[in-house]
């Protein structure tokens, strides 16, 4: 069946309605093809992130063990090293007890008063040369 004649301008609006319908599929297709193209420099993209975010945490994770490891480290010196100190104040205090209870014996053997009284023979104002 042939169209009329008298509907030129009828067939214009129905032309460009197709027109734009082939030329929004085509850039359908374009927009498809090249997200195909994309999509595996986007996966690579987001596996490379992930990758990253990991060795991240795992920085900080050792960063902290070795902080807390370096605290503790530095804690148990602390320690030993005020243990060590006391133990050898203590150590120096009971020597310098013994050495002064020596040097008191000593100063007390050798500074015993000469008595002009004699033991041996009991007799005041001699004095024996042994004595």
């Amino acid at each position: 069946m042939p169209l009329p004649a008298y509907c030129p301008k009828a067939y214009e609006p129905i032309a460009t309605l197709l027109e734009q319908e082939m030329t929004a599929q085509n850039a359908e297709f374009i927009t498809l093809s090249i997200m195909k193209q994309i999509s595996p420099l986007l996966d690579q993209s987001e596996h490379a992130v992930e990758a990253i975010d990991e060795a991240t945490k795992h920085t900080w994770l050792a960063a902290d063990k070795l902080y807390s490891t370096c605290e503790e480290a530095r804690d148990e010196i602390n320690k030993a090293t005020d243990n060590s100190s006391n133990e050898i104040s203590s150590i120096l205090e009971h020597a310098k007890g013994d050495m002064n209870k020596a040097l008191e014996g000593l100063h007390k053997s050798t500074k015993q008063p000469k008595s002009k009284e004699c033991k041996r023979c009991t007799k005041k104002g001699t004095e024996d040369p042994i004595c």
